[in-house]
């Protein structure tokens, strides 16, 4: 078995499943995290951790091959902010797998919709005034500020702001239908969506 991690940052998951027996590839373009998770899987075997951005198709050739999993976990999903590029990336994963092989990431859909819904989740400071969150909810767009970037007196989103993707899974279901996928099945019991390859 063959698994890919993409955006593997610190290689926690790739730890766990070390025990399988897979040959695992971790993709991620922070070199802190590479780092950190070749600190963690060291003398591990069939374990390799390369440089590259997922997002960037200059980089899409270094993590091409036949995959039977490949994941987007930790979130990492929601920095895909841009449809065009979704749907980019997406083609690529699916192009990346096995036939019947499965591409997973976080069910945030299920996790965080709500809380916006509920209005538990909007623009301001966090209550220890370490983060400040922008909220366009009917884009589905979010952006954090930390320390520096901290900036009350704006309320909307800057240049420099790098936004995260609240997806629905309506547009997740249409962008895996777009790229080849079966229709989405959602593990409730372990938060997350799988897209499996016709």
């Amino acid at each position: 078995m063959r698994v890919l991690d993409l955006g593997c940052g610190d290689g926690s998951v790739i730890e766990q499943l070390i025990p399988t027996g897979a040959a695992l590839l971790g993709v991620d373009h922070d070199p802190k995290a590479r780092k950190a998770a070749r600190k963690r899987l060291r003398g591990a075997a069939k374990v390799n951790i390369i440089d590259a951005d997922f997002t960037d198709f200059r980089h899409a050739s270094r993590w091409v091959g036949e995959f039977d999993l490949v994941m987007c976990l930790g979130h990492t999903w929601m920095l895909v902010s841009d449809d065009d590029l979704a749907a980019d990336v997406l083609e690529r994963v699916a192009a990346s797998l096995v036939r019947g092989g499965s591409f997973v990431i976080d069910n945030f859909p299920g996790e965080l919709w709500p809380l916006v819904e509920s209005g538990d989740w909007q623009t301001g400071l966090s209550d220890d005034g370490s983060c400040q969150m922008i909220l366009d909810a009917e884009q589905g767009l979010v952006a954090l500020r930390y320390d520096d970037e901290i900036d009350e007196e704006c309320e909307e989103f800057k240049s420099t702001d790098r936004l995260h993707r609240l997806w629905t899974t309506n547009e997740l279901g249409a962008l895996g239908d777009e790229a080849g996928f079966a229709p989405l099945r959602i593990d409730a019991e372990h938060h997350l969506i799988w897209f499996d390859r016709l």
